[in-house]
Order: C-alpha cells, then structure tokens, then sequence
C-alpha cells in the first residue's frame, strides 16, 4: 500500500551499475513521462506522488516503466549492457539522434526508442539529448543579440505598464535631478544636500 507519496531509492545502483538518479530519470522520458521530483527531500531518490490526479491506466505503464528500467539496469550489472554507452547512460534519445545516419552505440535504435510497446501508441519525442546540468550551472555563458523596432516597442510598452503609476513621481525626480545638475555647473557651492523632507543642514562654508 502506498499513502500519498513514496520514495524510490536507486543510491545502490550507483556502486552495482555506475547509474544514478539522473540517468533514471531522463530514461523515464524515453518513456513518455516527465520524471517525479528528483533528490528531495532525500539526496539520490525519486519521491512519487501517485495519488495526485493519474488514472489507474497511467500509473500502471508508470510501473511498468519502472520494472523495464530496472531490467536495463540489471543488464548492466551482468555485463549484457555496456557500463558506459548504454540506453540509460544516453538518455533520453532525441528524435534526432534516432534518425541520425550515424549510430554508434551497441544497442538498437528500437531498444532505444521503443522500449515497451505501448510507447508507440503514445510516443512522446524528446527535442533535445542529455544536458550536462551542472556543468550548464557552473558555467554561464552570456550572449548579446541586436533588437529590431518592433522588440524595442515591446520592451518600452512593459516598462510604461509597469511603472505607469510612477511615471509623475519619475518625471518630478528626474526634473529635479537635472535642475540641480545644471546648478551645480555654475555654482557648485549651490548644491542641494537636504534630504527628502527638506531637512538637515545646508552646505557648510568656511
């Protein structure tokens, strides 16, 4: 019996099979499902909430799931699968990657792609392959792009809805900023140095 949430422990996989929580949870795609919460609250471990709005119909092929990646990784563990180049260690497999000429891996593009065969009723196709989370995370990457007329509309209309209730108390500091700017040109002594509710001392002379 499972209550509201349960957690999956696949930390031993790890020292039997070189697959981690990750790898799990990107094969799960292959599948068609978007993977449970990941390494919370327990580092290493799917929580699954199987109660929350999943048909029966569903979380059976979810069991299912499970039970065949558990067999993928028993091949692992036998030396039927390669520790290294193997379908959970790729996953998940982009419909490009599938349909690349080039295939270089020990296991079928089927193996791959169809792991059950309720995947085909239902296929869902991965756009992009396996991202190198941390790496991404630790290494930022920035990238200037020119905007045309129309994204700077866009930009300047975001900006009036955003501070539109603020617009004349705006205008009210920047006028005042640059009147004190243009003061202080001519005579620098002149500066206004009161704070907001026009206190405080004035400029000291000696």
């Amino acid at each position: 019996m499972v209550a509201h949430e349960c957690i999956v422990d696949v930390r031993p996989f790890k020292a039997s099979a070189n697959v981690t929580v990750e790898d799990v949870a990107k094969r799960l795609m292959d599948y068609g499902f978007h993977a449970p919460t990941m390494s919370w609250p327990v580092a290493g471990t799917l929580m699954i909430e199987p109660t929350e709005s999943e048909s029966l119909e569903e979380l059976d092929r979810f069991c299912d799931a499970m039970i065949a990646i558990g067999e993928e990784i028993r091949e692992i563990e036998t030396g039927a699968a390669d520790p290294q180049d193997n379908v959970l260690k790729n996953a998940p497999h982009s419909v490009f990657h599938l349909l690349a000429e080039d295939w270089p891996h020990p296991y079928s593009r089927e193996k791959a792609a169809f792991p059950r065969e309720w995947v085909r009723q239902r296929k869902f196709w991965v756009p992009v392959g396996r991202v190198d989370n941390a790496y991404g995370d630790r290494n930022l990457s920035n990238v200037m792009f020119g905007l045309g007329v129309w994204e700077l509309l866009i930009i300047l209309v975001i900006i009036l809805v955003l501070f539109s209730r603020r617009l004349p108390e705006i205008g009210q500091g920047l006028g005042k900023g640059i009147k004190s700017f243009r003061k202080s040109l001519h005579d620098p002594d002149e500066i206004d140095v009161t704070d907001k509710e026009g206190e405080g001392e004035g400029p000291k002379k000696e």
